[in-house]
């Protein structure tokens, strides 16, 4: 925002248009009230520098003659006019004596301007001339003549402001979102500028100076790397020696030098003085006593926030919304104006404009040093880093010496992946070979039980036998015991634990090995729970029936189903030669009951194998029966009724009248499994007839014996 006449003027961020050659200050006078200063407003236009030297009209209605300004006929030759304030001029014009061009700032209508505004003109161009930094534009010349004709010569400036240069920046992404490297990027020349003006701001409070309107607008950036602060109109003498900051009064020559300390006008505590966008709150509400150093920081961490969002933080407000704002110290959060801004770029901004001025940076010369930090890759002062930002920090500052270890990160892992695959492709070979190595095994093994199948079926119904018989006791122990030493040598057998089951590198043929011989491990606990049972020693029976239950539903958990292929040999019990359709293995889908034994392809059932899951449900059935006997107790009326029903998917509820052919091994198993628990039920309900789970069943127990005659007719006596 500007001030002009008395009232603040819309900032004309959005209204600059670049211009060739822009003139080294602009003007700058005291308004009639003392609340606020005059500004510069924005040039008419290049001049070209080729201009006719001949007389031009100026915006004020004066005219100025081809011969030159007034007071210095024989040295300076106007050319144009670069702009215009309230009372001031900016010229171009051309020095003879030196052949070069230069800007000359002058009053306009000096004969009717005041004193005050006259001394506030000499004010500015003393100021300006006693900076002797690359940063601060050189002053040639100072002419006050008698006629009242004031102006000084300054050096002509090629280039544009700051702020147009921000805003070339920021108009490629107006519409989209930066990336944080993007945005780093792109800002690095504006930050570098930056540097130059705090660099340029510091050397004028070494001097006792403040600027008190420091803004995008009053800095130009030269094609070649110049970074100068101009429109020191404000400026004000501080004094730093008592640790006080007071804006000094007129002064008297000094002595010495014979250079004015001050020539300003006193200003009235409350006046508001400044661009109120870029105002430190202590400057908008007035203060003037309270001003110092701290404020012109403050006004720079503005300038840094314009930098890196684009646009000053009271964006689109009226000048009464941007007073109370300044005045408060409140402004929107860079993040939220820039998301992607740098964590510790934030701080030093958060820092520079704290609404507190003991908060702020001590001096300008420390936000510098941070802000060059920051830029080199270095941790600032005034943010406290986390591990990954230290090491992204690092990474940006040592590119060469990241990129080399991300390449050998990268490579390294390229080549672990390439050896985990060789290896875990060895292994799966290893265990393939292992696999059919315990499949050649297993048929070994197979090939045993079976034989051991048939011994232990004439060893078991011999000793059953010979139990009614007193004088055979002792041999039926004999008999009992050599079967429990052949049982016990089968479960020490070394196979491959069953959790294995789980693993998806498993094949499907060593799966299906696998859950078999632990299935066969689970019927060798259920023949020794029997046998241990038959010897009266009922305790170790119910721990082998446990052990067989665990083994048993385990395997239920693990088991994976397989479609039965004529290449696999496996047990003789679970043989399958082919899978029959659902609802011929499946005969609890057909109507059939203790008077209907007509089911659709009725001899179907007979022939199935069965799978897996089939094998682990029927022994679960056994175990069932061995823990009854062993505790002489009838099972839920749950378990009797899962049991059952279990039993009725494989085999009708009845023997068959005409059926054809023999019944399968594990179709047998089914049987004999339903006998066993009917004849169980029945014994046991017999010692307990009321027991309130009795779960006995006359017609069932009835059908237990038909089926154990059909079976007798067909095989032979049951197991």
């Amino acid at each position: 925002m500007e001030t002009i006449n008395g009232r603040f003027l819309p900032d004309d961020s959005d209204r600059e248009t670049p211009q060739e050659p822009l003139p080294s200050e602009a003007s700058g006078e005291q308004c009639k009230n003392d609340h606020t200063v005059n500004q510069t407003t924005p040039s008419t236009g290049p001049v070209s520098k080729r201009a006719r030297l001949k007389r031009q009209p100026t915006n004020g209605g004066e005219t100025r003659s081809n011969s030159g300004l007034s007071g210095s006929q024989d040295r300076y030759i106007e050319l144009g006019e670069l702009g215009r304030g309230g009372w001031g001029i900016v010229q171009r014009a051309l020095d003879r004596q030196l052949q070069r061009e230069v800007a000359i700032k002058r009053i306009s209508n000096a004969g009717k301007i005041r004193a005050a505004e006259r001394d506030q003109f000499l004010h500015e161009a003393r100021i300006t001339s006693g900076l002797q930094h690359p940063g601060v534009v050189p002053v040639h010349e100072l002419v006050a003549d008698q006629e009242g004709d004031t102006y000084y010569v300054m050096k002509l400036l090629e280039g544009d402001t700051l702020r147009h240069h921000i805003r070339l920046t920021h108009e490629p992404r107006a519409n989209g979102k930066w990336k944080r490297y993007e945005l780093v990027e792109a800002i690095t020349p504006l930050l570098l500028r930056f540097i130059n003006v705090c660099h340029a701001v510091a050397y004028a409070h070494r001097c006792g100076i403040i600027h008190r309107d420091l803004k995008p607008a009053n800095v130009m950036a030269g094609a070649f790397g110049e970074t100068i602060v101009v429109d020191w109109g404000l400026a004000r003498y501080i004094n730093d020696k008592s640790d006080e900051t007071t804006i000094q009064g007129p002064t008297k020559p000094d002595d010495q030098s014979g250079s004015h300390r001050s020539s300003a006008p006193i200003e009235s505590e409350g006046s508001v003085i400044g661009t109120p966008t870029y105002m430190s709150p202590e400057q908008a509400r007035g203060e003037l006593a309270s001003l110092g150093s701290h404020s012109d920081i403050y006004s720079l961490g503005v300038i840094l926030y314009e930098i890196v969002a684009g646009h000053h933080p009271h964006r689109g407000m009226d000048i009464k919304t941007v007073l109370r704002r300044a005045r408060q110290g409140e402004y929107e959060p860079l993040s939220n104006a820039q998301p992607c801004v740098p964590r510790a770029l934030e701080s030093i901004v958060q820092t520079a404009m704290s609404a507190d001025p003991e908060k702020r940076y001590k001096d300008v010369e420390t936000l510098a040093d941070d802000v060059g930090r920051f830029m080199t890759g270095q941790q600032v002062s005034v943010h406290s880093e986390n591990l990954a930002e230290r090491g992204i920090r690092w990474c940006n500052r040592h590119r060469a010496v990241a990129s080399t270890i991300a390449i050998a990160v990268t490579v390294l892992m390229i080549v672990s992946v390439i050896s985990t695959i060789v290896i875990r492709s060895a292994h799966q070979a290893e265990r393939v070979a292992r696999a059919e190595a315990a499949k050649a095994h297993h048929e070994a093994l197979e090939r045993l039980v079976d034989a051991r199948d048939t011994a232990d079926t004439w060893l078991v119904d011999l000793s059953g036998s010979l139990q009614f018989h007193p004088a055979m006791t002792p041999l039926r122990r004999e008999l009992i015991q050599q079967a429990l030493i052949q049982y016990a040598r089968l479960i020490e057998f070394q196979i491959t634990p069953i959790n294995s089951l789980a693993e998806s590198e498993l094949s499907q043929d060593a799966a299906r090995i696998l859950s078999l011989e632990w299935l066969e491990r689970a019927k060798c606990h259920l023949r020794l729970g029997d046998l241990k049972r038959m010897d009266g020693n009922d305790d170790e029976a119910l721990t082998h029936y446990s052990t067989a239950e665990g083994i048993l539903q385990e395997l239920q958990q693990n088991a994976v189903s397989h479609d039965a292929t004529p290449k696999e040999v496996i047990a003789a019990h679970a043989m399958p030669a082919y899978d029959l359709p659902e609802n011929a293995m499946r005969v609890n889908s057909v109507s059939m009951n203790s008077g209907d034994t007509s089911m659709t392809n009725q001899d179907a059932w007979m022939q199935y194998k069965g799978q897996i899951n089939d094998l682990i449900q029927v022994e679960k059935i056994n175990a069932l029966i061995g823990t009854t006997m062993a505790t002489n107790k009838l099972p839920s009326i749950a378990q009797s009724l899962r049991c059952r029903e279990q039993l009725q998917q494989w085999i009708p509820l009845a023997p068959p009248a005409d059926a054809k052919g023999r019944p399968s091994d594990f179709v047998g198993r089914v049987i004999s499994a339903m006998i066993r628990f009917e004849i169980t039920v029945q014994r046991i309900s017999a010692t307990a007839p009321n027991s309130s789970n009795n779960v006995f069943s006359p017609e069932r127990y009835k059908n237990a014996v038909a089926w154990a005659r059909w079976l007798a007719h067909e095989r032979g006596k049951p197991n």
